[in-house]
């Protein structure tokens, strides 16, 4: 009886340990950004994982998307499916109070190197007046949501949060290195590589605070950040994601 009560304990404070460290990453990034004076675009959660090494029947992807979609409490949602010589995928698409949702279930077809694999792709993202929304809400609930749905179909999931945020106009050199360099500071991030194109600057560290990470080049990273202007916008945009973005930019 003991065993079995400890047993339990160990489990639930890990499942426990697994969400707080999730909702702290994306905290942390949230906190990051507020000691910056930057203005609030957009925000992005993604996870995403491999449902098998296989193909997968058209109608059980479809199956598997719909199924998904209802444990996420989607009730209004447009799908559509398509097919090309590399791939056959199923797309759900529903805009919430809590932001926009995309749900992916795609087949990977690559016979003549005996790979083929089903993965699943959810993407959550907020702008616009969906930012007003409830933001506590999101990250407890639509996050949890997400990584639940997957979880109970066997799926072991990758996940990756960003922020955007801006200044309107463009901003100088110096400001820019500012910036970079405070965020940084302010995730306790150690600096490891700058990658510069044009006018795109991604800078990437390792942050003892941020629980994920991934090996790039062969070092450790868990936090990049990274700067484009938006001439279209006049925007100064700072992107802040861990591991790293998802997002193009």
């Amino acid at each position: 009886m003991k065993k079995s009560v400890l047993s339990f304990l160990l489990i639930f404070t890990s499942l426990m340990t697994t969400s707080y460290k999730r909702q702290d990453s994306y905290y942390n990034l949230e906190k990051a950004l507020n000691q910056t004076g930057l203005n609030l675009y957009c925000k992005n959660f993604i996870t995403w994982g491999k449902l098998n090494e296989c193909l997968t029947a058209e109608g059980d992807i479809k199956s598997l998307g719909e199924d998904i979609a209802n444990h996420m409490g989607l009730n209004n949602y447009l799908s559509e499916s398509s097919h090309t010589k590399d791939y056959n995928k199923f797309l759900i698409k529903s805009s919430t109070a809590m932001g926009d949702i995309n749900i992916t279930v795609k087949n990977l077809l690559n016979q003549s190197h005996g790979e083929d694999e089903t993965i699943v792709i959810i993407e959550v993202m907020q702008s616009g007046d969906n930012l007003n929304g409830d933001a506590d809400a999101w990250k407890n609930t639509t996050m949890e949501n997400a990584l639940e749905s997957l979880k109970v179909h066997g799926i072991d999931t990758t996940t990756s949060y960003c922020i955007v945020a801006y200044y309107d106009g463009h901003v100088k050199e110096g400001k820019r290195e500012d910036t970079i360099t405070k965020i940084l500071k302010n995730l306790n991030a150690r600096h490891i590589r700058d990658i510069d194109v044009d006018n795109l600057r991604s800078s990437l560290g390792y942050s003892n605070i941020l629980p994920m990470d991934k090996k790039i080049l062969n070092e450790k990273i868990n936090i990049n950040v990274a700067y484009r202007y938006s001439k279209y916008e006049n925007k100064s945009l700072f992107y802040i994601g861990t591991p790293v973005i998802n997002l193009e930019y």
